[in-house]
């Protein structure tokens, strides 16, 4: 007598556990490409970058564009008899009207989403893994609707197979 294993055959799909399809968010000429397919990549490591110039304008811009917005709050809230040192005593809908009157929110949006931008200019792997599908060159411009590339991470591997109905209670999870 000894241990009978029970063998069942089915055909299926293995796939990576991790996979990530990454794009750029903005449509500005790729500067640097620095990996290539089949690169193994850490987490975290640089892949590509845009080029930064316009971005970094326009970040630039929606600065300066906020400061005024600030130094115009300021001014309402003066002309309204609040002291420059204390806004903390203004009250809630007063402080309101006057982020709108001065343009303070839009001018923060705008500089919030120029900043979001010029650090999404620059693509980094989500985790460690390899590079595939990179089908883009450097000096062109990336389609935002399209991966620009995809790392795989295949360390941890899933299978997906099918399975009678009658054979379910002779596999458990873990098996090999």
């Amino acid at each position: 007598r000894k241990a009978f294993n029970h063998e069942l055959m089915s055909n299926g799909k293995i796939s990576a556990r991790g996979k990530a399809d990454l794009r750029f968010e903005t449509s500005e000429v790729i500067a640097h490409i620095y990996v290539k397919n089949g690169d193994r990549v850490q987490k975290g490591q640089k892949l590509a970058d845009l080029d930064k110039f316009r971005l970094e304008q326009k970040l630039s811009q929606s600065e300066d564009a906020l400061l005024k917005a600030e130094l115009e709050l300021k001014d309402v809230l003066i002309g309204q008899g609040y002291s420059p040192d204390d806004f903390n005593k203004v009250p809630v809908e007063t402080m309101k009207i006057a982020k709108v009157k001065s343009g303070y929110e839009q001018s923060k949006a705008q500089y919030e989403s120029a900043k979001y931008d010029v650090e999404q200019a620059t693509l980094v792997a989500p985790f460690d893994g390899v590079v595939a599908n990179l089908f883009e060159k450097e000096h062109n411009i990336p389609k935002t609707s399209e991966a620009f590339c995809r790392v795989i991470n295949a360390g941890t591997m899933e299978v997906d197979f099918t399975v009678l109905e009658s054979e379910l209670p002779l596999i458990k999870v873990g098996d090999k």
